[in-house]
Order: structure tokens, then sequence, then C-alpha cells
């Protein structure tokens, strides 16, 4: 009985769908971008950002911080990463950086 209830709770989760990726997307900008000195992050009064992590391309976190208005990008290496944001209720969205 109780693999009947897990195999109907798991269906009763669903993949975000596109439209809630791009209301998310909408909520959360980045600029300028490409990037060379400081990012600004500015978000909607409906997310508040717990945390943010700046990945390579390798993968590797290379920044994390609680500061969410702001990033000084000017001693991190040319190229793509991907920003990692967090949000209050531990939803997680990406999105990509280019540091020029």
């Amino acid at each position: 009985w109780s693999t009947c209830r897990f195999r109907r709770a798991a269906k009763a989760r669903r993949k975000p769908s596109r439209e809630d990726i791009n209301t998310a997307t909408k909520q959360i900008k980045l600029y300028p971008n490409p990037v060379n000195n400081i990012l600004n992050i500015k978000t909607t009064e409906n997310i508040k950002i717990k945390k943010l992590n700046l990945v390579d391309v390798l993968g590797k976190t290379v920044y994390t911080s609680k500061n969410v208005n702001t990033m000084d990008v000017r001693n991190f290496a040319k190229g793509l990463y991907i920003l990692k944001i967090i949000s209050d209720d531990n939803r997680v969205l990406s999105k990509k950086v280019i540091i020029d």
C-alpha cells in the first residue's frame, strides 16, 4: 500500500512549466551582461534572495555571497559563468553571466 501512495505522490509533483521558468526569469534581472566591473542584480518584490553562487564552466563555485544587490567581478577571469540564485524558499534559478 505504501508503494502505491508513493507513486501517487510522485505523480502529483510536476516539473516547472516553460511559463513558470519565464516568470522567474523576468523576476530577476542581471545588468550589464557582459560585465567587466560590477554586476547589478535586481529582483521583484516577491523574490527574496538567500544566496548567490557564481560557478565557472568546469562546475567549480568561484564565489558565494549573501549580498544580493551587486557583485564585483573585476578579479575573475574573462569567460562564461553561471550565476545560481537561491531564494528564501530554496528555489534555484540559473542565469548566464559573461565576464568581459
